[in-house]
């Protein structure tokens, strides 16, 4: 997404050379626009490899790497980046383990997720918090 924005802003300056020097009758010197253009692209091509060396989000990754933690029942991240985490329910809050589950969510490059630990197959217990289930804990991943 971002090398688009940045292949988008080059072409726009290129463009806009072009304009100057089609409707404006102003002679562009050579030197000078290629000199900008090289520039341009150098800078583009920088920021390119820097775009990819941040980890992009991938929901699936970090959900099986969820789902391997002992404690984890079952696991789903739904489309508004709620995590909720299926774990059975041994009287404890679990904030922490929420926070600890924030955790792997950001080291798997995933990042604003609410994270919301449930009692395993409360579904349709009396107190369940809403579909999934009863809520154990929760953390608001930053």
């Amino acid at each position: 997404m971002k090398k688009k924005i940045l292949i988008g802003l080059f072409a726009l300056v290129i463009a806009f050379l072009a304009y100057q020097r089609i409707f404006h009758g102003e002679e562009i010197d050579k030197r000078n626009a290629e000199r900008l253009a090289e520039t341009i692209k150098e800078d583009s091509l920088q920021q390119a490899e820097m775009v990819e060396n941040v980890p992009a989000p991938n929901k699936d990754k970090a959900l099986t790497e969820i789902k391997k933690e002992p404690k984890v029942l079952d696991a789903v991240i739904t489309e508004s980046n709620v995590l909720y985490a299926s774990v059975k329910d041994d009287g404890t809050r679990r904030d922490g383990y929420a926070e600890y589950l924030c955790q792997v969510l950001k080291d798997n490059g995933l990042t604003n997720v609410r994270v919301k630990i449930v009692k395993y197959n409360s579904s349709k217990d009396a107190k369940r918090d809403n579909a999934y289930g009863v809520l154990l804990g929760q953390s608001d991943c930053q």
